[in-house]
């Protein structure tokens, strides 16, 4: 999109705006999935679950 091609003027080509095509992309995706996988989102489901209890009770 329009948007996302002049942020990426102002940040560069990071993580956020590159296309997966990319060669940034493709390493920071190899690096990232395993801290966001399945396996490891579902690892973090009762701490997220926690910290969303307190937030309801602020």
């Amino acid at each position: 999109s329009q948007a996302l091609e002049e942020l990426r003027l102002l940040t560069g080509y990071e993580l956020f705006t590159a296309h997966t095509q990319e060669a940034n992309w493709k390493l920071a995706h190899k690096i990232l999935m395993p801290a966001f996988g399945s396996q490891a989102i579902r690892d973090m489901f009762s701490a997220m679950m926690d910290i969303l209890s307190q937030l309801i009770l602020r």
